[in-house]
């Protein structure tokens, strides 16, 4: 470097970041670089550069200040180490650390491990070590001379006494303001005013003998003092031992008085940030949840209580009068909450952990009523829940659609960085809204205006975009099904609430005709690799099966799970023989043309492609209760002794084609590969062969007999 003037202050920018041209990927590099305290310049001035046999003058800088970045590539925070100066008289070299807004004294003999990078020492067994994410960003250095000056400048009058520097007047203000904040904070953090804060909840009502004032203007006061307390403290630290307690104290006061109730509620609608405070930033899961029932409570409340601050009449609507359009949008509790927790959608990508938390309270509402779900829906949360479970799909639709909402945008580059977000509980809302959605009404336009005149407990229909969504995939070249609701199955998030969806829709086949694209799902998710992954799919033809209104589709269904039990391997044995004993079960009275025993009969009539996987199967408790499915549905029958032939007939038939079945998996899986297995595998499989070739094969089965005992006996 060369370099013609220096100035009295250098700073030096570390390239602790890269990026891969070739990936698209941005890196930070956390390697050691170590930096001194002090440097001289001298070897780099322009003047020694020309004649370096001349003598130069040192030119010593100091370094006063590092700033450090703590995080990775994508996220991260900073913070500053910073010497005093001038110096003080007592300690020439002091540091003191920024970091927000805590600010105290740093030891310099800690700037190798907190500044330089490289591997943190090891702390666990067996020793790892692994990469300081916290290393020095920038470098500021001071000319000494510059800082000599500087220090004669603001030598002390007196001896040991620090210098007192007058501050600009422009600049009081703000010192001040930022003063008086700083003791409010102090205050609100002394374990003193909690227990202040607790008793007023207590004893308010106690000023007017045990009841409330007309006016409500004390309980007011109180109530929203004790929830800005709440907010303030509560939302944000992690150790909260009263939070429990005066949650509770607040939901019995909001549960005693109507007015109250409004008056808890109206301080959440009136706070802007109060949802997102306590419901989604809170960083404890059982505080957010905490809330949210509180919530839920006080919403219950009024509904039970008074309908008028509640914002719908819930009589009328239950007895059928009220109409879909005449839900008021007035400044009533259930409209306020609905709309509070809609403006979080728009943030919502921030807050994964309180997904579950959110949706929650959401599926909370909608359980209410039928009046509650027309209320979401109108303010599109069906839509918004079919959304997020189709947003990454890649096609040009779909990239539309996540341009033309930022939040869905956004939600999916959260998605792209592997951010992982649960559907438990935005499933178990969109099974709701479902539920009481009318499927035979024409679709409406995607405004929500509601200029349909149906009763409440009618149903509402779905909007354009809500039933485009829900065919979104049916319709594709090789179309692997429904996207939304494979998405809702894959994840294993909530099996009950996935099942519910499919009934749902397979019941409206009549008006919706989706059960052939949900068998397609179903069938495409069952297949996977590995297997064990075909729980939630299992458990969804189970739905499918119980819900289905055509015998074409149920029989279609069973027939390939049937066949893919062949491809199982070592995984989802157990999973495959829970859904035939399941699905034997099954009474399914919409099921057109079908007798009550089709599911049984069905699970019957295939069995020979069912069974002889699970018979050497690696697991030998699947091989057992195979065996004992078995016995129920094939063995424990006497067809000597039969007095229906037909079943006699049809049982000696499975038995017969269960037993070559077997003996064709034997052959082409063990005989023929030469494959070295333990006897054990085989045991089960073996006795079935014994037995069938026993029991069901007679003298006159000459051509086939025969060949069977030989196969048999090898």
């Amino acid at each position: 470097a060369c370099l013609k003037d220096i100035p009295d202050n250098l700073i030096f920018h570390l390239k602790r970041f890269d990026y891969d041209v070739s990936t698209g990927m941005r890196s930070k590099i956390n390697d050691n670089f170590e930096f001194p305290l002090e440097i001289d310049m001298s070897p780099y001035d322009v003047e020694y550069l020309k004649d370096p046999e001349h003598a130069a003058t040192e030119d010593k800088f100091i370094l006063v200040g590092i700033l450090v970045h703590s995080g990775n590539a994508e996220s991260g925070h900073y913070y500053s180490y910073i010497r005093e100066r001038p110096a003080n008289t007592r300690d020439e070299c002091a540091w003191v650390e920024f970091n927000d807004a805590d600010v105290v004294r740093f030891d310099p003999s800690n700037i190798p491990d907190q500044c330089y990078g490289g591997l943190a020492e090891p702390v666990a067994y067996p020793p790892m070590r692994y990469p300081k994410t916290w290393n020095a960003y920038m470098l500021f250095y001071q000319r000494s001379s510059s800082m000599e000056l500087e220090r004669q400048k603001h030598l002390p009058i007196v001896p040991a006494v620090p210098v007192k520097e007058s501050i600009p007047l422009e600049m009081m203000p703000g010192i001040v303001l930022e003063n008086e904040l700083f003791i409010r904070k102090f205050c609100l953090f002394d374990p003193e005013h909690a227990k202040f804060v607790k008793q007023m909840l207590v004893h308010f009502r106690s000023f007017n003998s045990g009841l409330c004032s007309e006016d409500h203007a004390l309980e007011r006061r109180v109530i929203w003092m004790v929830l800005e307390h709440v907010d303030q403290i509560f939302s944000r630290t992690k150790d909260c031992p009263e939070f429990h307690t005066l949650m509770d104290m607040v939901a019995k006061a909001a549960s005693t008085c109507p007015d109250c109730c409004k008056l808890t509620l109206d301080w959440i609608h009136h706070h802007d940030h109060a949802l997102r405070n306590l419901l989604l930033r809170n960083p404890d899961e059982e505080r957010r949840r905490k809330f949210s029932k509180m919530v839920l409570g006080a919403l219950r409340f009024l509904r039970e209580h008074d309908s008028t601050l509640y914002g719908v009449d819930v009589d009328n609507a239950e007895h059928d009068s009220m109409l879909l359009h005449e839900i008021p949008d007035i400044d009533g509790a259930l409209q306020n909450m609905v709309g509070g927790l809609k403006e979080l959608w728009s943030c919502l990508h921030l807050h994964c952990r309180a997904w579950d938390e959110y949706f929650e309270l959401c599926t909370g509402i909608a359980q209410l009523g039928r009046l509650e779900c027309a209320v979401l829906h109108r303010a599109a949360y069906l839509n918004h829940c079919l959304q997020l479970l189709i947003v990454d799909h890649n096609t040009a639709s779909i990239k539309k659609l996540r341009f033309d909402i930022p939040y869905l945008g956004n939600y999916f580059r959260m998605l792209d960085k592997g951010r992982k977000f649960s559907f438990k509980y935005l499933l178990a809302l969109l099974a709701r809204l479902l539920e009481c959605a009318d499927f035979s009404m024409e679709s409406t336009s995607d405004t929500y205006e509601n200029d349909y005149q149906l009763p409440v407990s009618t149903g509402y229909p779905l909007s354009n975009m809500e039933e485009n969504i829900i065919r979104f995939g049916s319709d594709m070249p090789r179309s692997k099904g429904l996207v939304f609701l494979d998405k809702a199955i894959s994840g294993d998030h909530n099996i009950l609430a996935c099942q519910s969806i499919v009934r749902i829709l397979t019941r409206a086949e009549s008006d919706l005709e989706l059960s052939n694209a949900i068998e397609t799902t179903i069938l495409h998710g069952i297949t996977i690799d590995p297997s064990l992954g075909a729980k939630p799919y299992l458990m969804a033809a189970l739905a499918f099966c119980e819900a289905c209104t055509m015998t074409k589709f149920a029989r279609h269904l069973v027939s390939n799970i049937a066949l893919e039990v062949e491809t199982i391997g070592c995984n989802g044995g157990d999973e495959h023989l829970e859904f035939f004993k399941a699905v034997r079960r099954i009474r399914n009275d919409n099921l057109m043309n079908a007798e009550p025993a089709f599911f049984y009969n069905l699970v019957l009539r295939y069995v020979p492609r069912w069974a002889p996987a699970l018979l050497i199967y690696s697991d030998p408790a699947v091989r057992v209760e195979t065996i004992n499915l078995l016995h129920q549905l094939v063995f424990s029958f006497d067809t000597r002794s039969m007095d229906d032939e037909q079943k006699a007939d049809e049982v000696n038939d499975i038995a017969k084609a269960l037993c070559r079945a077997c003996l064709k998996r034997i052959t082409d899986y063990i005989i023929i590969p030469n494959k070295q297995i333990e006897a054990s595998m085989v045991e089960e499989i073996v006795r079935v062969v014994r037995f069938c070739i026993g029991t069901y094969y007679q003298e006159e089965d000459e051509e086939e007999g025969p060949s069977l005992a030989v196969i048999e006996s090898g």
